[in-house]
């Protein structure tokens, strides 16, 4: 089916993918910047309860919506998802001049615009294996970080601007609603289009539930979920330790100035960006789509970089640091893409929903080495903690090993 996709309805497709989830990447951020604001309307608590009842909330329900709406994603199609979770997000954000203001009622709205995230972060598989030839699929889920990226950082720029003329916070969340219209427009544009594969995908009688079962019974699925694990372990300790590591001082850390920190920190999500399209291009077109390859270069050359940012000769000379850290950066985002790609590939387009809603389960490796991170400092400092992300990494490693290839799409 998608050989007979006109050329210009799959670029119509991939703004619209763009669209959505930067604009649901804006919401992710959009609190973060008003932590400040918010204490000060909330001032029983702490800048900690803060970030759980705005961040983590947000987080920890973007994974049950994940979840939840993979099966959604099969059964109603992706843009009918996209939809419903923009307007979800977008009832969160006008609701916070009514209810933002409480714990419960800001709890409740992270909750909302959690779970209609969840779906549309998923939804990158579906939308590849139904419009997209196998060649590509790796490659718009690359696309789909790039607008998590750029969704963030925008939204860190414009939202403490739209403070300033409010002098409110929960009316500057309120205007974030607007925001949603354009993600909407492109939606519908699709989603009514005759030439949209979906509603015939939507009539097909299908196996569902035994695909399903044959999918779960594979174990390059858990595979994938395991490297996907590894690899959301290996990155959120990545973003969580470097940048301390870099300003904390001496004997402990290196004692750089914030702004350095901040600046390499910014060079390395760049880079992290180049690698993965660079990761999808060497697996195309010299490895035959042959993922293994790269997910195990990937997770092993992140391992020898820790290792080597570990050894305090090496630490010292900035040159090399820096080139440690971007190379950190860049092979690690070989992981991603590839994982997810290979169920774009290779499962029944009638379920990359469902089992696409599963990887999610991975994001737990994100809180596991947050946490581990944590507890390791207290031990022995970032030594400790090195040495555990180059564990994951190893890991990683072996569970990519099992990624078999699949030479016929």
């Amino acid at each position: 089916m998608n050989k007979i996709i006109n050329p210009g309805f799959r670029w119509l497709v991939l703004v619209t993918m763009f669209v959505v989830t930067a604009t649901s990447s804006f919401f992710l951020i959009a609190p973060a910047p008003l932590t400040g604001e918010i204490l000060k309307t909330m001032p029983q608590l702490s800048v900690g309860q803060v970030l759980i009842m705005t961040m983590t909330i947000f987080n920890i329900f973007v994974v049950v919506g994940a979840i939840c709406g993979g099966p959604f994603l099969d059964k109603f199609g992706v843009m009918k998802l996209y939809i419903a979770g923009l307007i979800f997000i977008c009832i969160g954000a006008l609701l916070t001049p009514f209810i933002g203001s409480s714990l419960g009622g800001m709890i409740f709205i992270r909750s909302l615009q959690g779970i209609g995230t969840g779906p549309i972060m998923v939804a990158v598989i579906p939308l590849a294996a139904t419009y997209f030839p196998v060649k590509l699929r790796s490659i718009l889920i690359v696309l789909q970080g790039l607008a998590v990226s750029l969704g963030v950082k925008i939204g860190l720029i414009l939202i403490p601007r739209i403070f300033q003329t409010t002098q409110s916070w929960q009316t500057a969340m309120a205007w974030l609603a607007p925001i949603s219209i354009l993600g909407l427009i492109f939606s519908f544009i699709v989603a009514l289009s005759s030439k949209q594969p979906e509603k015939e995908i939507s009539k097909t009688i299908t196996p569902f539930k035994e695909d399903i079962k044959t999918a779960l019974s594979k174990p390059v699925t858990w595979v994938v979920i395991a490297c996907l694990a590894m690899y959301t372990w290996f990155y959120q300790a990545f973003n969580d330790l470097i940048p301390t590591y870099l300003n904390a001082a001496s004997p402990a850390g290196l004692g750089y100035d914030p702004g350095i920190a901040g600046s390499l920190m910014s060079t390395a999500s760049w880079i992290m960006i180049c690698g993965a399209f660079i990761g999808v291009l060497i697996t195309e077109k010299f490895l035959k789509g042959n993922a293994r390859p790269v997910v195990l270069a990937g997770f092993v050359l992140g391992a020898i970089f820790i290792y080597l940012i570990n050894i305090p000769a090496m630490a010292s000379n900035h040159m090399i640091l820096g080139s440690c850290v971007c190379a950190i950066a860049f092979f690690s985002a070989f992981i991603q893409p590839q994982a997810l790609g290979y169920i774009a590939k290779y499962y029944p387009k009638h379920i990359t929903g469902t089992i696409g809603g599963l990887t999610a389960i991975s994001s737990f490796g994100g809180i596991a080495g947050v946490t581990a991170s944590s507890k390791a400092m207290q031990i022995s400092g970032y030594q400790m903690s090195f040495n555990i992300m180059v564990g994951v990494a190893v890991i990683g490693a072996l569970a990519a090993l099992f990624l078999k290839p699949v030479k016929e799409a």
